[in-house]
């Protein structure tokens, strides 16, 4: 292009350049080659626009860029945009939507919650929770040292999840006051609510010469509440046993 438009057809080293760039499209030269031609050619004061990279060079039925690669120029556009963090916080960006006709908002709970219990806070159904978080590859919230695992839920949920959550921590005892898809697993929610104001429940994994006595102690806790939070008969453990443990 610079050479067309300046009228350099016969400058020699326009065609010891245009040779070698040949030779290379026909695997007679190396790439050392080419990358001289590239930083000398840096140098000159020449920008084409993308419009002429895109466009096929003359006497050759290859472009610039390969069809292949012009083809994901919107995509990589996109995920440069995406990358930038206002740009994918902001409440009304489209991208928020994933596909779904309203848009997502975030929320954020704690480690080792049940999504069956988050679904049912948010009038949602699991699987439906789960299409919309993805980075959740079980079928509960991560153990999370800060105290914080964001669960992505349909914006029009939101009041009907803050509620449900509310009305679960302060519920003494009732299951009226949730739906009834949610009341049914009243006491296993208000637990995962209960959870969210610990810092975090982590997952602990048997070690050889391990006890139960040894672990409560070394965590804080008792050999009572071990056994009741993993639903245990006995206090027996055994080397690659996991162990969910509370923190306070």
């Amino acid at each position: 292009m610079y050479c067309k438009d300046n009228d350099f057809s016969k400058n020699p080293k326009i065609q010891k350049y245009r040779k070698t760039l040949k030779d290379y499209e026909n695997g007679k030269a190396n790439y050392k080659a080419v990358n001289e031609i590239y930083q000398d050619v840096k140098t000159w004061d020449y920008k084409p626009s993308i419009n002429e990279l895109l466009t096929d060079i003359k006497g050759s039925n290859k472009p610039y860029v390969p069809k292949e690669s012009q083809n994901y120029i919107k995509k990589i556009i996109s995920l440069a945009m995406m990358n930038n963090d206002n740009f994918m916080k902001t409440n009304e960006n489209k991208l928020l939507n994933r596909g779904n006709n309203s848009s997502l908002v975030r929320v954020d709970v704690g480690g080792g919650m049940l999504l069956k219990n988050i679904a049912n806070l948010s009038g949602i159904t699991p699987d439906k929770l789960k299409q919309l978080n993805p980075h959740i590859k079980t079928g509960e919230t991560p153990p999370n040292e800060n105290n914080s695992t964001q669960i992505y839920i349909p914006s029009s949920k939101l009041t009907e999840y803050n509620e449900n959550k509310k009305n679960v921590k302060n519920n003494s005892g009732s299951e009226t006051s949730l739906e009834p898809k949610a009341a049914k697993e009243m006491k296993n929610i208000k637990d995962d609510v209960e959870n969210t104001q610990s810092d975090y429940v982590k997952k602990y994994v048997v070690q050889k010469g391990d006890n139960l006595y040894k672990i409560a102690k070394e965590n804080g806790t008792t050999m009572a509440k071990l056994m009741k939070d993993n639903n245990m008969k006995t206090n027996k453990v055994k080397p690659g046993d996991k162990i969910a443990i509370q923190i306070k």
